[in-house]
C-alpha cells in the first residue's frame, strides 16, 4: 500500500472512530444500556463475518472491517463493566 493510500486509510479510520462514538451514544439514549450491549455483540459479530470473508477472498482491503469488529468488541467490553457495576451497587 503506497503512503497516499496509508493517509487516506488512517484518515477514515479516525473519521469512522469519530461516528461510531456518537452513534453509541445516540443509540444508549434511545435504548438503554443492556439494548446497546446487544447491538454491540451483535455489530462486533457482523464485522467479524465480513472480515473473514474478505480475507478468505483474498482481497487487501479488509482493515475496515477489522478496525470495526475490534471497536465494536472493545465498547461491548465497556458496557459489560459498567452493566456489571450497576449490579453490584
Amino acid at each position: 500500500m503506497d503512503l497516499m493510500k496509508k493517509q487516506n486509510l488512517l484518515t477514515s479510520i479516525n473519521l469512522k472512530k469519530m461516528y461510531n462514538k456518537e452513534l453509541l451514544e445516540q443509540l444508549l439514549k434511545e435504548f438503554g444500556l443492556t439494548n446497546t450491549i446487544i447491538f454491540c455483540k451483535m455489530e462486533a459479530a457482523k464485522n467479524d463475518i465480513l472480515y473473514k470473508d474478505c480475507v478468505g477472498k483474498g482481497d487487501d482491503e479488509c482493515v475496515e472491517y477489522d478496525f470495526e469488529r475490534d471497536w465494536w468488541k472493545s465498547q461491548l467490553k465497556e458496557l459489560d463493566f459498567e452493566l456489571k457495576a450497576r449490579i453490584i451497587n
